[in-house]
């Protein structure tokens, strides 16, 4: 696997960047953006981004979802694929 440059962050606005053989692709997500998150032992859910806090590791996120309207944290991790909860919603 070739290198992955760090992630870049500016207030509001979350960029994560991957690297797929040498292509780099940037997906931005903020605050009231439609989601979809991965949680244990069942499907993706959809929620809506109340709040997120960049941390040098990753960026966390509070999603307000069906049954937490108030939000449950969740957490990305920098350059770690498999660390990545948060992802931006696919609507049909």
């Amino acid at each position: 696997m070739g290198y992955c440059p760090p992630v870049t962050r500016c207030i509001g606005t979350v960029l994560r960047l991957d690297c797929i053989q040498d292509i780099i692709w940037r997906t931005e997500m903020k605050v009231n953006d439609r989601v979809s998150v991965k949680t244990d032992g069942g499907p993706r859910r959809t929620g809506n981004i109340l709040a997120m806090e960049p941390f040098n590791e990753g960026t966390m996120f509070l999603v307000a979802l069906e049954d937490y309207p108030l939000g449950i944290w969740f957490f990305n991790e920098t350059n770690q694929p498999d660390g990545i909860f948060v992802e931006p919603c696919q609507d049909a």
